[in-house]
Order: structure tokens, then C-alpha cells, then sequence
């Protein structure tokens, strides 16, 4: 029922949630749309923004332990990242910020985020500052969509068209091949080794997805009738 109701898996890797909460969130928004009340979805940013912040950041400095898949779930906190896109891709005409408001926005927010884990004492996944700090990064984008669409040939447009879904998918399993390999060289407690583990595990989960996508595509596909 956890797994069910509040996307929190006990079979597979617990970042596979957000798949879940997705999959959730389209069904939700296909019966919002069934039923002709989109436009009542851009109440659930600021319920979705009250309720996780009271859920989450305010409940734990009262000294209330809240289990977090009760505010980390595709209702909460799904569905309100699932809005702010969807809401600024309705308004995407009349949303204009400068990408200069938008980087010091982006910057500002990422530098308070271990600034906020430092004052709460705790990570809770999703920061106050990491709403801010994703809005600017959906206008960023917004921003420059022209840009990418005519660079189809980038690294980086090839990277999220092609390989961030993969890179997603496997990177759970090389973060736990990168605690074992630390283990066995006991470098588990190493500073610097620590720091350089995101890095590795985010270039070799770059490097399983090249190889995982080229062997996806090697398969034939089968043929219309």
C-alpha cells in the first residue's frame, strides 16, 4: 500500500519513485482535463507549496518527525513541479525574465541550498530554495528553447534527448557498485575520495547509457503492417 498509494518502493531503487509519481501525475492531470478544470490547477502551487513546506522544513522545527513519503509523494510534491511547468508553459508569452535575473536567481538559490541543510539539520531531498531554483531553471530554459532546437546536434541536446532517461534509470545501481568498490578499497571514509564519488557516478552512468541506448538500438525494429 505505501508503494501504491505514496510511491515509496520497497522492491526497487528508492530514487525509482519519481517514475511512479509521474506516471500518477499524468493520470491525474488526464482526469483534470477529462473533467474541463485545468484551470484550477494553478491552485495547487500554492497549496502544493504550503503543504510541503509545513509537511516537511515546519513540522521538523516544532520537533515533528514526519515520515517523508507523506510530503514526497506525486500528490505534494509531484504534482506541483507537474503544474509550474505545465502553467508556465500556458503563460510562456507573458513570462519574461532576463537570463541575467534568471542565472543570479539559479546561483543564488543552488548556493543557499547547503546553507539551508546547515541551518535545519537535515536534508530533506527538496529545499524552500530548491522551488526558486527550479522555476528559474524551467524559465532558462524557456528562454533559450529556440537555441536548443536549432543546435539539435549538441552534446548536451543529445544528452537529454537521447540519454537522461537512461542515465536516470542506472545511475542508482553504479552509486551502489561505487559503495562497494569504496568498501573494498577502504576510501569509504575519505574526504576527497567522497567528493569525487558523485563525479565518477555521473560519468559512468553517462557512459552505460551511450552503450545502453547503442544496443537498444542494434535490436530490429519489427515492421508495420
Amino acid at each position: 500500500m505505501f508503494w501504491i498509494v505514496f510511491n515509496n518502493p520497497i522492491i526497487i531503487a528508492g530514487q525509482m519513485w519519481f517514475l511512479f509519481a509521474l506516471l500518477y501525475d499524468y493520470i491525474l492531470f488526464a482526469l483534470i482535463e477529462k473533467l474541463k478544470l485545468t484551470k484550477y490547477t494553478v491552485y495547487a502551487l500554492p497549496v502544493g507549496l504550503i503543504l510541503y513546506i509545513a509537511l516537511a522544513q515546519g513540522a521538523h522545527l516544532i520537533g515533528i518527525s514526519v515520515p517523508n513519503m507523506i510530503y514526497r509523494n506525486f500528490l505534494v510534491e509531484g504534482f506541483f513541479f507537474f503544474a509550474l511547468g505545465y502553467w508556465i508553459h500556458r503563460k510562456e508569452d507573458k513570462i519574461k525574465f532576463s537570463n541575467k535575473i534568471l542565472i543570479a536567481v539559479l546561483v543564488v538559490s543552488t548556493l543557499l541550498c547547503p546553507v539551508e541543510r546547515l541551518i535545519m539539520g537535515r536534508d530533506f531531498g527538496v529545499n524552500i530554495v530548491t522551488f526558486p531554483q527550479v522555476a528559474s531553471l524551467f524559465l532558462l530554459c524557456l528562454n533559450d528553447a529556440e537555441k536548443f532546437k536549432r543546435s539539435k546536434r549538441s552534446k548536451l541536446t543529445i544528452l537529454g534527448n537521447k540519454y537522461s532517461l537512461y542515465v536516470y534509470v542506472l545511475h542508482p545501481a553504479i552509486w551502489h557498485c561505487l559503495e562497494k568498490i569504496y568498501k573494498v578499497l577502504d576510501i569509504n571514509d575519505n574526504t576527497v575520495a567522497m567528493y569525487c564519488m558523485p563525479l565518477l557516478c555521473v560519468t559512468f552512468a553517462i557512459i552505460a547509457s551511450v552503450l545502453t541506448y547503442k544496443l537498444i538500438c542494434l535490436i530490429p525494429k519489427r515492421k508495420k503492417v
